[in-house]
């Protein structure tokens, strides 16, 4: 693949996210600096720099010891603080749309849209970062901005849990484009208590299920 010499860093990272959300880097895989920057086609320093990125956002991990790189593997307890911040912020979000315009639900229409179109294209890494941007769309609603980068990188060390439940052949797409598109129309209608509690119930289930998820996973590997 060659890549466009003023664009080869952002090419190359969206390279790697794109191959976390699709199961071709799992938690846990070691990820080296060679390897990457072969598989990919730049140079070792570009990649560095790509490397150092993905550091910063939580998807990759440093040993401390050995300083080797791998796929972040992330704690059911992280799991379950990081469902505590959620269920604050997008409830914010939610109690915010009864005062809000229509400009300020736009972003969670659009990112509903391409759910449901990921969905219709069986396109899973596309419905587990449509499904991200919805819920980051949902706090957007408060009008804060520095809510919003917050909670977006707060689901950026989500999203590996996300895309591995996601993936799964069993997981239904379709219960989730329908939930997503209920909660949009509570929340365009502005009836705010029962899009909270649609909203919660989400919440529960989709903690409960990236907790399964690793559970499974973690008895897979021995």
């Amino acid at each position: 693949m060659k890549l466009r010499r003023e664009t080869v860093a952002e090419q190359s990272l969206e390279i790697l996210r794109s191959q976390m959300l699709d199961g071709t880097l799992r938690p846990g895989d070691l990820v080296t600096e060679e390897a990457m920057a072969r598989d990919i086609g730049i140079s070792r320093p570009t990649m560095r720099e790509v490397l150092s990125i993905l550091v910063g956002d939580g998807l990759l991990t440093r040993s401390p010891k050995t300083r080797i790189l791998h796929v972040t593997r992330i704690s059911a307890q992280s799991i379950r603080e990081i469902y505590i911040a959620r269920r604050l912020l997008e409830v914010g979000g939610v109690e915010a749309a009864a005062h809000a315009d229509d400009a300020a639900l736009a972003p969670l229409v659009s990112a509903t849209e391409q759910l449901a179109a990921a969905v219709a294209a069986d396109d899973r890494p596309g419905v587990a970062r449509a499904d991200i941007a919805a819920h980051v769309a949902t706090v957007a609603i408060t009008g804060s901005s520095d809510l919003t980068d917050f909670y977006s990188r707060l689901l950026t060390k989500l999203q590996l849990a996300i895309a591995q439940v996601v993936r799964s052949s069993h997981y239904d797409t379709v219960e989730l484009r329908d939930h997503h598109q209920v909660f949009l129309a509570l929340v365009l209608d502005r009836k705010v208590d029962e899009a909270r509690a649609h909203l919660l119930g989400r919440l529960d289930r989709a903690e409960e299920q990236q907790l399964d998820t690793l559970e499974d996973a973690e008895r897979a590997a021995g």
